[in-house]
């Protein structure tokens, strides 16, 4: 039987795409780049298989037990596409929630269950903040490769390494250096409010400059760089820097 074979094939196929997505998704993500490039296809499993299993469900059972494996596959490689640095590349050849409908509408109550449940399962699996550290997630693998510079907002410098003092609620980050000469200056001035903090010459922020008491309230925060982790090789758990241990590393 021609659609038993099918069935059987887009079965293992399915595993195996959901296997590595989610633990390699970088590696997914550069595979599917290589099949557009070939025109091997649109680029997304979960599309063509999609195809293949909505055709099927019209013509052999079977097919209704795929529905969920599609369905988190498809949402998983939205969440590729989406946290991806390449997102924007890449948008059209992914599949969308609204790709989804097809077997919401479909007059199946069994299809239509299987997706639901598929849909929260995918939620519930990746939105777990308590996963075991020896085996990162789907978007903590995602949030690890991806690279976020920060400019010092007075020397221009970028992109800042290892540390960074940033006031939030300005929206100031400043390099060691340029924290260290605030620091002396605000220092001298004994934290005044009413005095913006110069450095190297020049006053630090927008229209609410940085007074010497804002300065006493930056913080040192680690800058997390471009990792690439493996479940085998989990991302270190990043930390802030305590004010204690930056004056011992000045002094």
């Amino acid at each position: 039987n021609k659609w038993k074979s099918v069935r059987l094939l887009l079965q293992d196929c399915l595993e195996v795409c959901t296997i590595i997505s989610s633990e390699r998704p970088i590696n997914y993500l550069q595979s599917m780049g290589n099949m557009l490039e070939k025109n091997a296809a649109k680029g997304s499993v979960a599309i063509e298989a999609s195809k293949l299993i909505l055709q099927g469900l019209n013509h052999s059972s079977g097919f209704e037990d795929l529905t969920a494996d599609v369905v988190s596959l498809s949402l998983t490689e939205m969440a590729i596409n989406l946290l991806s640095d390449d997102a924007s590349k890449h948008a059209k050849n992914f599949p969308q929630l609204s790709s989804l409908r097809e077997y919401l509408d479909f007059g199946n109550g069994s299809v239509v269950e299987k997706c639901c449940e598929a849909i929260s399962d995918f939620f519930k699996d990746h939105g777990n903040e308590e996963r075991e550290v020896s085996k990162p997630g789907l978007f903590g693998q995602l949030e690890a490769v991806r690279l976020v510079a920060y400019q010092c907002d007075c020397c221009l410098d970028v992109p800042m390494k290892e540390i960074r003092y940033s006031l939030e609620e300005k929206g100031i980050d400043l390099c060691k250096e340029c924290y260290n000469n605030g620091k002396r200056f605000a220092h001298k001035k004994k934290f005044d409010k009413n005095v913006d903090v110069i450095i190297n010459g020049k006053t630090v922020g927008g229209e609410t400059k940085l007074s010497c008491e804002d300065f006493g309230r930056l913080e040192p925060v680690r800058v997390r760089e471009r990792m690439e982790i493996s479940v085998e090789q989990p991302p270190r758990k990043q930390s802030a820097v305590s004010e204690e241990t930056m004056d011992e590393d000045e002094d």
